[in-house]
Order: structure tokens, then sequence, then C-alpha cells
């Protein structure tokens, strides 16, 4: 996510700033370590990206939450909803694409974009429903619900 953001402001010229885990925590931002796991293979990112027009009189903030996976601790969710934990990041993913769409139309108002973005996870590479696994050959197939019970 913080790649995509970094793309975006490179492409529209805008001002982006990445934390991670140690700017966080030297920013002071303790609250957002509530949900961070230190099993998780991924490291959490602070994302800041700024639009600024010489003629703004106003500025706004955006802010959307970026839990690129949700595993909900040791399986809380149910099977039906567990699949769906990847969309817990389409707050950061609507702000992504807001920022850029304000960059393109260039309106006179001051934008910062911020998006806490990690995972939710137990395990460094723990199976999660809804990924796909290798077998021999390039056989690939959908890890499931069912099938995690099974294990």
């Amino acid at each position: 996510m913080a790649e995509l953001a970094q793309s975006i402001a490179r492409e529209n010229d805008l001002y982006v700033k990445v934390l991670d885990r140690e700017g966080i925590e030297k920013a002071g931002m303790g609250l957002y370590f509530c949900c961070l796991r230190a099993a998780s293979a991924v490291e959490p990112r602070f994302i800041e990206i700024k639009y600024q027009s010489p003629n703004a009189k106003k500025a706004i903030a955006i802010i959307g939450k970026g839990i690129t996976f949700d595993s909900g601790g040791y399986s809380l969710k149910n099977s039906e909803s567990m699949s769906a934990m990847k969309d817990d990041m389409s707050g950061a993913a609507a702000v992504l694409g807001a920022i850029r769409a304000i960059a393109k139309l260039k309106p006179d108002i001051n934008v910062i974009a911020l998006i806490p973005a990690t995972e939710n996870m137990i395990a460094e590479k723990p199976f999660i429903q809804a990924m796909y696994l290798s077998h021999w050959q390039g056989i690939q197939s959908r890890l499931t619900t069912r099938m995690l019970r099974a294990g």
C-alpha cells in the first residue's frame, strides 16, 4: 500500500511521507500498536500525502484505515465473513483514489490524506482463507474455511 501511495504521489507531484514501525513509535502513535502483531511478516506503515493549492484558503484531511488483512485474532470472525477481511483496507483505497482525483482536478483547497496501514495476523506466515496454495506442476487451489478446519 505504501508503494502504491508513493507511486501516486510521484505521478502527481504530491508530497508523501511514509513512516515505518520505528517512525510510528517516535511520532508517539501508541494506540496504533493495539492492532499490530509482532508476528506479522508485513511491517506497518503510516502514510501521509499532501495536495497543496497555491490559491487555497481552506484545508481538509481525509483518513482511511488500511488493514490489509484482518484475521481477527484466533479466528474470532465467522467463516462467512473471513474471506472479506481483505476489505478492511477499503477506507485506505478510497483515500488513495480520492487524493489521486484531487491532484488531477486541482481544486483550490489543501488536502492531507492520512492512512494507517498494517495487517492483523497472529503468525508471521499464517494460512488464511482465500489465499492460493501452489501444488506440484503449478496447480493451485484456493484455501477455504472448510480446509482450514480439516487441518
